[in-house]
């Protein structure tokens, strides 16, 4: 019988389910594109976060950098 864990048991079932919705999975980010391409704190995509918060709130779209802090 296999080794079950984490990742074979949660974390792949969730990430083809959700790539099959329609979900992109960006794979590994690397500590040197910290600052440029993802928040090192929050692991957020800082280019998608600044567009899908202009999109979602049209009204503050200039506030996405405080929302962000």
């Amino acid at each position: 019988m296999g080794k079950f864990n984490e990742a074979t048991r949660v974390q792949m079932p969730a990430m083809v389910h959700l790539t099959r919705l329609g979900y992109k999975y960006w794979g590994r980010i690397h500590e040197s594109e910290a600052g440029t391409i993802y928040d090192p704190n929050t692991n957020i995509l800082l280019e998608v976060f600044k567009v899908q918060f202009k999109k979602l709130n049209p009204e503050y779209a200039g506030e996405y950098e405080q929302t962000l802090k």
